[in-house]
């Protein structure tokens, strides 16, 4: 019995030495991937975030505080999203102009054109 086991331990090892390189290789790709899915998740839930806080602020109306609401909106539905993308209020507002524009199209509203 010990003879089987001196004879299969430096096997083993080898065996070992070898398949290590292999599963670390495997695991990086895996939290790539994983990484790259988290990704995807946050910039479509962001869209959507978006496209709801547009309706939003069609909704208010021209008021004051529409664009601040619909900023705010997005700010609270999607919290992990902004942080992982570092937008501000400034790039959630920019990020809204064409969604609000859609939205009026769909509304059959005028289109006000942008500078």
């Amino acid at each position: 019995m010990q003879t089987a086991l001196e004879i299969l331990a430096p096997i083993l090892a080898t065996l070992a030495s070898a398949l290590v390189p292999i599963l670390v290789a495997a695991l990086v790709q895996w939290f790539r991937k994983l990484g790259i899915e988290i990704e995807a998740n946050h910039r479509d839930a962001l869209q959507s975030a978006l496209t709801n806080a547009a309706m939003l602020a069609l909704a208010r109306g021209a008021g004051q505080n529409a664009p601040q609401v619909a900023i705010d909106y997005v700010k609270r539905s999607v919290p992990d999203a902004v942080k992982t993308f570092g937008l501000d209020n400034r790039r959630i507002a920019e990020l809204l102009l064409p969604k609000i524009t859609e939205a009026k199209v769909q509304a059959g509203k005028p289109v006000e054109p942008s500078a």
